[in-house]
């Protein structure tokens, strides 16, 4: 075991961005993440500790530590998870027979994407009211940590959080509290269907990333056979969207039973990833 800090861990750190399992002092596991050198990068993970640190909540993941490796580089330590959403509901449970480790209070993908979403929404809401909005949620960085038969949903990687000011001007209508809950409704229908999550890149036009969604959106009415599930997706992925709490409190935003469980068309695939080609995640502010 190598060691670091008051951190230990057998491999896979060393290099900018790559991260390490590893367990704390106490014996607790950890996630270790190599930053990288320079002003710069010291400039970013402070803000991107501060926020996290301020902004503690149990669906947000929990950064633990900060430090200088005898290399010069910085590197963060995070609570461990499991995986991504994603990964988490393809577990296969009933064969796994390991109910423990991967947590089966949700039986059916139904219930699982109903619980993803509710805690998703509660982090995202908690964020956005203290002025703070994270800006580069894909479903690399929504984590499940399983405990036992519960799992719980963390929100990371807040390297392009930013806190909003009171009265924002109009350049920076492409960030800000919409970017999330845009965010969310894409991977709401990611998890609902069977389409490959998008990617979302920097610094494009809001009003190319609401048409790409506009279309994709059309081609949604063919898949989704219930219309308050099609209503509640509409309303994240809206040039104006429900805030976080509203999406919590709408009639049947538990309720996604009514979403076709097949592959989508051709053309609505290739809509969404055209979206991955256009969609804003960060800011060029801090």
């Amino acid at each position: 075991m190598k060691v670091l800090g008051r951190y230990n861990y057998a491999s896979g750190y060393g290099e900018s961005s790559v991260v390490a399992h590893g367990y704390d002092d106490l014996g607790e596991r950890v996630v270790i993440k190599n930053m990288g050198k320079g002003k710069e990068v010291h400039k970013q993970i402070l803000k991107e500790f501060e926020i996290m640190v301020n902004c503690k909540h149990e669906n947000v993941l929990d950064v633990i530590d900060m430090g200088l490796d005898k290399d010069g580089n910085y590197y963060m330590v995070f609570e461990h998870t499991n995986g991504n959403v994603l990964e988490y509901l393809q577990m296969d449970l009933s064969k796994a027979g390991k109910e423990s480790e991967l947590g089966s209070r949700f039986f059916t993908r139904e219930e699982k994407i109903k619980e993803i979403m509710r805690q998703l929404l509660l982090g995202l809401a908690w964020l956005h009211e203290r002025g703070v909005a994270h800006q580069g949620m894909t479903k690399d960085n929504v984590l499940v940590k399983v405990k036992g038969c519960d799992f719980k949903v963390k929100l990371g990687d807040f390297s392009c959080a930013r806190r909003l000011c009171n009265n924002p001007p109009e350049t920076t209508l492409k960030v800000g509290t919409a970017v999330d809950i845009w965010s969310a409704g894409i991977l709401l229908v990611g998890m609902i269907l069977p389409l490959e999550m998008p990617e979302l890149p920097e610094k494009e036009a809001k009003g190319e990333v609401l048409e790409t969604i506009k279309k994709f959106l059309r081609a949604l009415d063919d898949l989704i056979k219930d219309k308050d599930a099609l209503e509640l997706v509409k309303s994240m992925l809206a040039s104006d969207p429900v805030t976080a709490r509203q999406a919590l409190a709408f009639r049947n935003a538990e309720d996604m039973s009514g979403i076709v469980k097949r592959a989508p068309p051709l053309q609505g695939l290739d809509m969404i990833k055209e979206a991955q080609g256009e969609y804003a995640a960060c800011s060029t502010g801090n």
